[in-house]
């Protein structure tokens, strides 16, 4: 099982752990325990933008104060048999819950009242129920996965507004289960665990496709990202506009576990099944610093500002966090 990151990266860090039956709070600078609380099967863990609030996304939808813990209000299970996590908008006023009962359902989440439904999911990886879910920067547009298409819908309306096809000669095989904009608004990229399709979404129409991807992170700036599979020892940058690989990086001995960029886009953290967590600069492929888990890796966290790493390793079935200080 895979933990649950989410970080506020200038105080703290929440996680939860794989089964999401506990989280946790750190603060980043000393890594000292902020808080604890038992939940009931949490999803995810997202942030509410222009609030201090955190709200947990699974089989119920709760929201607790971020700096102590508090329970603020619990929505219980509704409307559906949530269960599988989301994300919240950019602009805080809504919260997109994935649910067994194939629907995303989309909820204001100061009253906990039910706004809209979205009917789309697909069958992910390992037999899981997974939509390709996204949220434009602006919050207005959802990108949904409709088996091998992304369905772009107004949050507002629930209206589509646009459908798009994968290309390149790869419109069947897997669907479509992890998608991403990117940060301008313009793109939307989306891995069928074979490969990554990205859209320009100005022009409406399909524009490339790299082979042999699994997982991918944007880079703030947009203009590049980072690709790998989880059976790889490489992790990818590639260039958004066309998806080529511009650069490649190899400094784990065995399988990827994960990866991000650092805030700035400076930098990239990558997790190992070697048990080692790596930083390096995506441009030269440079490390910057190579730090050994005491164990194997269950989870991947990101670089905060101060060059704080956050990861999960697992120690006798536990997931836990730890957090390291490196000179960059």
């Amino acid at each position: 099982d895979k933990m649950v990151l989410s970080a506020n990266l200038r105080m703290d860090l929440l996680a939860a752990d794989g089964r999401g039956r506990e989280l946790r709070a750190w603060a980043v600078g000393d890594g000292s325990p902020l808080w604890r609380e038992d939940i009931e099967e949490c999803g995810s863990v997202a942030r509410l933008s222009g609030a201090d609030e955190v709200a947990l996304l699974g089989r119920n939808i709760q929201f607790r104060d971020r700096r102590t813990g508090q329970l603020l209000r619990d929505l219980g299970r509704f409307p559906t048999q949530s269960g599988l996590g989301g994300l919240a908008s950019p602009t805080g006023d809504a919260v997109y819950v994935r649910s067994f009962d194939d629907v995303v359902d989309m909820v204001e989440p100061r009253t906990g009242r039910w706004l809209r439904r979205f009917d789309s999911m697909i069958l992910g990886p390992e037999g899981t129920w997974m939509p390709g879910l996204a949220i434009a920067p602006d919050g207005r547009t959802l990108a949904l996965s409709d088996w091998y298409e992304m369905a772009i819908v107004d949050t507002a309306s629930g209206e589509r507004l646009a459908t798009l096809a994968k290309g390149g000669g790869t419109a069947e095989g897997r669907s479509l289960w992890q998608a991403a904009f990117s940060p301008d608004g313009a793109n939307l990229l989306a891995s069928d665990g074979e490969g990554l399709h990205g859209w320009d979404l100005i022009a409406g129409r399909w524009r490339f496709h790299l082979p042999g991807v699994q997982s991918f992170r944007l880079a703030p700036s947009g203009s590049t990202g980072i690709a790998w599979t989880w059976l790889d020892r490489a992790i990818h940058v590639f260039n958004l506009r066309e998806g080529g690989i511009v650069g490649s990086y190899s400094g784990h001995s065995d399988a990827v576990v994960g990866a991000d960029y650092s805030p700035d886009g400076r930098f990239v953290v990558s997790g190992g099944a070697d048990g080692t967590v790596q930083v390096w600069e995506p441009g030269s492929g440079r490390t910057a610093f190579v730090h050994h888990a005491r164990t194997a890796l269950s989870g991947i966290g990101t670089l905060a500002p101060d060059g704080t790493l956050a990861y999960g390793t697992r120690e006798g079935g536990v997931v836990v966090a730890e957090a390291v200080a490196h000179p960059l």
